[in-house]
């Protein structure tokens, strides 16, 4: 079986400093993964790499089997990734914004995207522009604009910050939903323990730019038998 993403030895530095060092992972079914650390540990560039947002330093990268770690435009069209929010163009509602990038990309009328769009209630603010909204309602309009284009793969950093408890948990189920009925993977960088362990089918712990603990669906449900237990594992993992 083909995996739908498989990344091996893949490092990259921001100037001196290595951010990512070797890092593997293999994804043979959707799903979604979830990517915990400290600070720094990695996670961003993690995913910038991944996107063709930041070229590596060595290492492979393959989508659906084919080789595109030299090909950063392959692996911006095939994976979709959250832009931050200070990148978002300010003079332009929301609506325009998400409707502009879609004609571009060729992803109109994609379900996925419909679904989440629905999930997150772009609907209350939709004709307002960039620059009036809040972080949260930023941050929502980012996250729709990571599944334009109807990309099989979508990369979101850190999705849940800013947003009100109704519509992160909104999120969570249709981000759920979506890779079981629909077939999308979705590898998201979190801080939040209870989300990985309650919401995501894997996970991943990263220090140091490294990968030093994986999680099955099978750990993740022993996980939720005792969180508590499960976050101060985790934490002390973070620290060693």
């Amino acid at each position: 079986m083909t995996p739908i993403l498989d990344v091996a030895g893949l490092t990259a530095r921001h100037g001196p400093r290595p951010a990512l060092r070797d890092f593997d992972l293999r994804i043979d079914a959707p799903g979604w993964w979830g990517v915990v650390g400290a600070n720094g540990s990695g996670k961003t560039t993690l995913l910038r790499c991944l996107a063709g947002r930041m070229a590596p330093e060595r290492g492979t990268i393959r989508l659906a089997g084919r080789a595109c770690e030299h090909d950063p435009a392959r692996r911006a069209a095939g994976i979709g990734l959250t832009p931050t929010l200070e990148s978002l163009p300010k003079g332009i509602s929301g609506a325009d914004l998400v409707r502009l990038v879609e004609q571009a990309s060729g992803g109109e009328g994609d379900p996925v995207a419909a679904a989440i769009e629905a999930a997150l209630d772009l609907a209350a603010f939709w004709g307002s522009y960039v620059a009036e909204l809040s972080a949260g309602q930023k941050q929502r309009l980012a996250v729709r604009l990571a599944f334009a284009g109807a990309p099989r793969v979508v990369l979101l950093d850190e999705p849940f910050n800013w947003l009100d408890p109704a519509v992160a948990h909104d999120l969570k189920t249709a981000l759920r939903a979506i890779t079981r009925e629909h077939g999308v993977t979705v590898v998201s960088a979190l801080h939040d323990i209870g989300t990985l362990a309650t919401w995501c089918d894997h996970g991943v712990l990263m220090r140091d730019g490294r990968a030093v603990a994986r999680f099955s669906p099978a750990d993740l449900a022993a996980a939720r038998t005792d969180l508590a237990a499960f976050e101060a594992d985790l934490v002390a993992r973070v620290r060693a």
